[in-house]
């Protein structure tokens, strides 16, 4: 449900409602009481951030900012992803274009400069509120159901978690008979802990998924998990320099969807298993969804 949804009966139940909800709406409304946080929400709008990287655009000490995110999040005005990213939420849009509008009019009726506030408004309003059609990134995501799995696992910690634990699967797979078949036995992987989380080696962790069915022995180093059926976002990346990039896209695409973030696993599929060419080297990104 979206704020479109609250059409109050009559002029009479919005006051009676909002005389009902006083101190949660000034509860709310309080968190503009601090630029900083505006400037955090503001800085959310086009895309994703990790904590380091806000603690150096907004200048903040991590304890001030860790208050901050922490109020911000309790409002479900923005939200704290696996992966260690921040993002805004529909309703962290919503009312922060809202107070913005409010902001808007208010210069508008200032009658000391009304004529000067009108000119540079205009200004404003034609740089930065044109209406946009769909974008291409929006053209690019595609919605899929990966159904119910039996899979292979194996986690790697190391410096390189990624290609270590490549050079275990593929191994595996071969002797399995299953590497050569990408469409019947396709890999996924994801960071586990990620590198937001590196023991003082400079470690982190990354596991590896491979479909199989029944006829496949699991052994060695490897487990079985079932798999739960789950819906994706998917967003393809070329070369190993642009993931992170991709990701920051993809979570920023899905929180201005009508997507909510599912409590279930992203993953990543390598796309083509013989190009593992740094430069041409594809990945398909999963984000967890849900209605």
């Amino acid at each position: 449900m979206t704020s479109d949804d609250y059409s109050f009966n009559s002029v009479h139940d919005l006051q009676e409602f909002i005389l009902m909800s006083t101190d949660e709406i000034s509860g709310l409304f309080k968190v503009f009481n601090s630029p900083k946080r505006i400037e955090i929400l503001a800085r959310l709008l086009i895309d994703t951030a990790y904590f380091s990287e806000l603690v150096s655009e907004t200048e903040l000490q991590k304890s001030s900012l860790s208050n901050h995110l922490i109020l911000l999040t309790d409002l479900k005005l923005i939200e704290k992803l696996e992966r260690g990213l921040y993002t805004i939420t529909n309703s962290g849009n919503q009312v922060l274009e809202t107070i913005t509008n409010l902001y808007l009019n208010n210069k508008l009726l200032d009658n000391d400069d009304l004529e000067g506030n009108i000119q540079r408004l205009n200004a404003l309003v034609s740089k930065f509120c044109k209406k946009e059609g769909v974008t291409k990134l929006n053209e690019e995501v595609r919605i899929v159901t990966l159904d119910e799995m039996r899979v292979a696992s194996t986690r790697t910690i190391s410096i390189q978690p990624e290609s270590d634990g490549w050079e275990k699967l593929k191994p595996w797979a071969i002797k399995k008979g299953i590497f050569d078949d990408q469409k019947r036995y396709p890999i996924f992987g994801f960071d586990n802990p990620g590198p937001q989380e590196k023991d003082d080696a400079n470690r982190y962790g990354y596991e590896h998924w491979i479909k199989v069915d029944e006829t496949i022995k699991v052994d060695g180093e490897f487990v079985t998990r079932q798999i739960p059926s789950q819906k994706y976002a998917v967003l393809r990346s070329k070369g190993i320099s642009n993931i992170g990039k991709k990701w920051k896209e993809l979570v920023s695409w899905r929180s201005k969807s009508n997507y909510k973030q599912a409590n279930a696993q992203c993953l990543e599929q390598i796309v083509d298993r013989t190009k593992l060419d740094p430069e041409i080297f594809e990945l398909d990104l999963y984000l967890a969804i849900k209605d």
